[in-house]
């Protein structure tokens, strides 16, 4: 794909981000998440199913989209909380390049989390179904999507916590997470 093409889809995809910016939670669940293998920033392949048996919270942002950019603290934060309760974040951005990822770090900070890659490959957000940005998603510890949040509004990050909280809890196996 060259650069005009990418550039192209980037202003498209952002114009979308800003347009859709709802912060709507989407009752769309599927029984099982698609597996997927991109690389993170040192290269290491990162697979999804190698993650079963934990809550795992998929970040799909990208350097260009304002509402991504303002949900970082607020994933740093669940990264940091949720952490020693085994819950993973991967932070899946999306067509930049990997110095344009590194860049947008050294300016806004680490995630806090293992920051992956798609670059040209649209595949692992057309298998997710993400259509604006910033979009997350969070998969279970038996690895079924149950809740996805689209969008970056303003109460997103309280029910991404929430949602979060109840898969961890002790009671989570009993429970099945509402958004």
């Amino acid at each position: 794909m060259n650069q005009l093409t990418r550039l192209a889809i980037k202003l498209v995809l952002c114009i979308l981000c800003l347009a859709c910016n709802s912060g709507q939670a989407t009752s769309h669940v599927t029984p099982v998440a698609p597996d997927f293998a991109l690389r993170n920033l040192d290269g290491d392949v990162v697979r999804l199913s190698s993650f079963r048996g934990h809550t795992v919270v998929l970040d799909f942002w990208a350097s260009w989209c304002p509402p991504c950019i303002a949900q970082v603290p607020s994933m740093r934060r669940l990264t940091d909380k949720y952490k020693h309760q085994g819950v993973i974040v991967l932070d899946i951005n999306v067509l930049d390049e990997q110095k344009i990822v590194q860049e947008f770090i050294a300016a806004h900070g680490h995630f806090g989390s293992d920051v992956l890659l798609t670059l040209t490959d649209e595949s692992t957000m057309s298998a997710f179904g993400v259509e604006q940005f910033p979009s997350t998603i969070i998969v279970d510890k038996g690895g079924r999507i149950v809740a996805r949040y689209s969008g970056g509004g303003p109460d997103d990050f309280a029910r991404i916590e929430a949602t979060v909280s109840r898969l961890t809890s002790p009671l989570s196996s009993r429970r099945v997470a509402k958004n």
